[in-house]
């Protein structure tokens, strides 16, 4: 059977890392191993870590004392770790039961179909409270993500709709997204340009993950509709100078020219909102 690794950066996740775990534990697919990686915890992370990586022979605590950020740790792991498949997994999420085997089953069909290139799959979530309590049922909607198009280079490099704990990559996406040479926004965001770029995306309209919201979120859920653009506009200057410098990010990996960048930005959301 094939094996997938999954890959677990924490940082003071207390709260919710255990409900996290016993989710991954209770998956239908159990060809998995679990590796995680505390970046520098003050609470009882790391003690829960090492009671989980005693019990169950296939979750390991990869011990690091350097701190290194959410987006670095997450690349130390795919860089240090071998496996047929890699997933991402956050501290503070559910995973629903058939998440890994529904998506094990659809990079090997994208794998037979497009053989020899870097492939990631990723999947919608359904957006929770802090106590799971259902928000809304799809998070593309809730926040109009638009995947037929997201899966495309030149409109992914003006919005990233790749949520990395619902990512599963394939060795060739690995090879392409290492050795990491310069700042990133995020793991998540960086990995699935270089997969756009060379190879291909591949997203799956069913939830595979409970989005958990609360006050610790790394990144976390914005609902986008008519009140969230025009705050945009009414910070125009700020979100300019955001857009340059994800512009200057972009022109590094060869993106194109800044009047592509803003011709991608505007079309796309104008898209957002039909």
């Amino acid at each position: 059977m094939i094996n997938v690794a999954i890959l677990l950066s924490t940082y003071n996740g207390d709260q919710f890392l255990k409900q996290q775990i016993n989710s991954i534990l209770e998956q239908s697919y159990t060809n998995w191993d679990l590796y995680i990686r505390d970046d520098s915890s003050s609470d009882n992370t790391v003690k829960i870590i090492e009671e989980y990586s005693i019990r169950y022979h296939n979750i390991h605590f990869i011990k690091d004392s350097y701190r290194k950020g959410a987006c670095k740790s997450f690349l130390y792991l795919l860089e240090n770790i071998n496996s047929d498949y890699y997933m991402f997994c956050d501290q503070d999420d559910i995973w629903l039961p058939e998440k890994i085997q529904m998506s094990v089953k659809k990079i090997q069909q994208a794998e037979a179909a497009n053989s020899n290139i870097p492939i990631l799959v990723h999947t919608d979530l359904k957006v929770v409270d802090q106590e799971l309590t259902e928000i809304y049922p799809s998070f593309w909607k809730y926040s109009k993500l638009k995947q037929q198009f997201l899966s495309k280079f030149n409109y992914l490099g003006v919005c990233n709709g790749v949520t990395g704990c619902t990512v599963i990559i394939n060795n060739k996406a690995k090879e392409v997204s290492l050795p990491l040479k310069k700042e990133v926004p995020m793991h998540d965001y960086w990995i699935a340009l270089k997969v756009a770029q060379m190879g291909k995306i591949i997203y799956i309209n069913t939830p595979t993950i409970l989005y958990r919201q609360h006050s610790k979120n790394e990144v976390g859920a914005k609902k986008t509709n008519n009140a969230y653009f025009i705050l945009q506009l009414k910070k125009i200057k700020k979100t300019i100078n955001n857009q340059l410098q994800m512009y200057q990010f972009l022109k590094e990996i060869e993106y194109g020219s800044l009047l592509k960048f803003y011709w991608y930005k505007i079309t796309y959301t104008i898209i957002r909102n039909i």
